[in-house]
């Protein structure tokens, strides 16, 4: 008898336990599903034909929507758990949940209104304290993952006058006038080592002979040396530039040490192009690629910029705190409160669930937002149902009946139809593609400045060969 009695202490602590949870329950099922359920059905998805259950639903647009006047719930939850009930056959009476008291929270709501429902037909996340309450979830008909949402990345967009002299910036002020002034010893240093640079290989006897009657008089005064000098240097000056810019090299220099700085110099001018070339580049593209800069959690990390969350989900709060501790974190009461706080400089970005940005991005007009990275922690939401009266037996019908309408691919379909971007958005989904897929091209008033310069120089020449050919009149 003494062994009998150890045996069915298991049997009795299983027993005491089921009644305890009976009694935990706020109110006892008008009827209770067994194996008699499943006589005549052909699978568990048709346990509950005939029968009339009670579902749990918040008002919580779009997910579930009721109409005050006429009693009629409408939704994406709504219309998912219709087609759950069309196909089990069995009808739902939807009973409406309370939102929570001051200084309650949802779950309060669902352990103590939960409770009395077969089941609910409003999403809920799913979280372990709520699994640990004897909640148990249906196969998820939303993807809640924590996901970022950032401002559409725009070009900079700057006026004529700041890009005016956009084509001097890859080189500081003093490496222009470094430049500037190796030119100028390039022409001293011709006109001292070797004054017959000049001569072309098929220069005439009659142009050397007046070229040296006009470049170097052998008496004439102060004025003819003045001229004579300020003419060679302008001359040497110019094939220095010329070399510098459209790398034409000095013709057949005399003077072996004139080659010598000539292949320095040359070497000099090849280095500062391709200097020049590269930077000029990103200047004028890579720069004005956009301007925000966070396509991921490792940039929000890396910036050290605060991101908007909802500061009562468990999950979203557990994230930051085990995942990205620096991240300073802006609480915002509702996730529609997200995209006004990045708008608001209030944060630079928000974590949400992935359906509820992309609701808030159906909704946003302004087309200025998008998603971004991947999913920082999967949660998935399906419609829990207490587990303390009578098991988990209404979740495991309705989760098969959700599950076979996933994969026939209509809780896709129907979701798609919450979720489209307003008709101007069309252009967001080019601009929201990271900055490396930007396609990047010059326009023309990047370099309106430079041609604007050299027509103005072009004037200045037709003006001084005017005035030349007036005065030798």
């Amino acid at each position: 008898m003494a062994q009998t009695g150890h045996a069915c202490l298991p049997f009795l602590s299983s027993l005491l336990a089921l009644l305890l949870a009976r009694a935990s329950a706020s109110v006892v099922r008008d009827w209770c599903p067994t194996e008699e359920a499943f006589r005549g059905s052909e699978s568990i998805l048709m346990a509950l034909e005939g029968k009339t259950i009670k579902g749990g639903a918040s008002i919580y647009p779009p997910f579930s929507v009721l109409n005050e006047t006429t009693g009629e719930w409408s939704g994406y939850d709504i219309e998912v758990f219709r087609e759950v009930a069309r196909r089990g056959k069995f009808n739902v009476e939807f009973i409406r949940l309370d939102s929570p008291a001051q200084n309650e929270t949802w779950d309060d709501v669902l352990f103590t209104q939960g409770r009395e429902m077969d089941i609910m037909c409003t999403w809920w996340g799913e979280t372990s304290k709520r699994k640990n309450r004897n909640m148990a979830y249906t196969y998820p008909i939303l993807d809640q993952s924590m996901i970022l949402a950032t401002p559409i990345p725009r070009r900079v967009q700057q006026t004529f006058e700041e890009q005016f002299w956009v084509f001097l910036q890859p080189f500081s002020q003093g490496l222009w006038l470094t430049l500037l002034f190796g030119n100028l010893v390039t022409a001293i240093m011709v006109f001292i080592l070797d004054r017959y640079i000049m001569l072309d290989a098929w220069t005439n006897a009659k142009a050397e002979r007046r070229m040296s009657e006009t470049y170097y008089p052998m008496s004439g005064g102060m004025l003819n040396w003045c001229k004579y000098a300020l003419v060679n240097v302008s001359n040497f000056f110019y094939q220095g530039w010329v070399m510098g810019t459209s790398q034409i090299p000095f013709k057949f220099p005399r003077n072996p040490w004139m080659k010598v700085y000539l292949m320095s110099w040359a070497s000099v001018l090849i280095v500062m192009t391709a200097a020049y070339t590269a930077q000029l580049t990103s200047f004028l593209l890579i720069d004005s690629r956009p301007v925000d800069s966070i396509d991921s959690m490792d940039d929000v990390i890396n910036s050290g910029l605060p991101v908007c969350a909802v500061d009562n989900i468990p999950h979203v709060s557990n994230f930051f705190l085990n995942s990205a501790p620096s991240v300073p974190v802006v609480s915002i009461p509702t996730v529609d409160k997200a995209f006004p706080g990045i708008r608001n400089e209030e944060c630079a970005a928000a974590l949400a669930g992935k359906s509820e940005i992309q609701l808030l991005l159906a909704e946003n007009q302004k087309c200025d937002m998008r998603i971004v990275g991947k999913s920082q922690k999967d949660v998935n939401g399906g419609y829990p149902g207490d587990t303390s009266n009578c098991g988990s037996f209404v979740v495991h019908v309705i989760g098969g009946l959700v599950q076979q309408i996933a994969q026939e691919g209509m809780l896709e379909n129907l979701w798609s139809t919450y979720i489209t971007r307003p008709p101007q958005c069309a252009w967001a989904k080019h601009q929201s593609t990271s900055k490396g897929e930007q396609k990047n091209q010059l326009e023309l008033k990047a370099l309106g400045g430079l041609f604007i310069i050299h027509a103005a120089f072009s004037f200045l020449a037709l003006v001084g060969n005017s005035v030349q050919k007036f005065l030798r009149k």
